[in-house]
């Protein structure tokens, strides 16, 4: 089974990503949805399992929706 993490502990596992890095990763559409999101606090519960991280989306839609990014640890 993986083991499911969360918290500061994990931070050290992946290089900082700047607003410019995470622009340059996607398209432009999906990195201005993400941003609001962001900004307006709409992510929680966020998880991180391996490199994938997952949260809850609390956005235009009735029920909050899964969103989730795979990140790639610093070797």
């Amino acid at each position: 089974m993986t083991k499911v993490q969360n918290g500061a502990d994990l931070k050290g596992q992946f290089e900082p990503l700047s607003e410019d890095d995470i622009q340059a990763l996607t398209d432009g559409a999906s990195f201005r949805k993400g941003y609001q999101s962001y900004l307006n606090h709409a992510l929680a519960e966020p998880t991180l399992s391996e490199s994938v991280l997952r949260a809850w989306c609390h956005g235009s839609q009735r029920s909050p929706y899964r969103v989730e990014a795979t990140l790639c640890p610093i070797l």
